[in-house]
């Protein structure tokens, strides 16, 4: 991180100002932005793929955690989908929902990572 991105986010931190998922990419915070849900689920899809299509390059230990955390996550996004269907304005929920699907689309940017280094 360069000195001029590092005093970007501490003047995010220490005003608490909030930005835009643009901003986000371009300071580096982030490193993809996705549009919508259904961007999201095709990203997940293809990373998915990927691991699949790989998996046999892993250490069987490494699948297996990989797996167990994504029906983890899986069921985390389920819970959290069927508790918005109920109450769809709950703020908690809405963001929990987002903040589990980042996790999954991380871990399989990952996973697909571990792939790509073993080929």
């Amino acid at each position: 991180m360069t000195s001029a991105m590092l005093g970007r986010v501490k003047e995010l931190v220490l005003t608490a100002r909030l930005i835009d998922a643009a901003e986000a990419r371009a300071i580096g915070l982030v490193t993809e932005v996705v549009a919508s849900e259904e961007t999201l689920d095709a990203r997940v899809a293809e990373l998915q793929k990927a691991l699949d299509q790989g998996r046999g390059r892993l250490d069987s230990n490494t699948v297996r955690v990989i797996e167990k955390n994504l029906d983890i996550i899986d069921a985390a996004i389920g819970e959290a989908r069927r508790a918005l269907a109920a109450d769809p304005a709950n703020q908690y929920l809405n963001v929990h929902l987002a903040d589990t699907m980042r996790r999954k689309l991380e871990l399989l940017r990952q996973a697909s990572a571990l792939v790509n280094a073993r080929t």
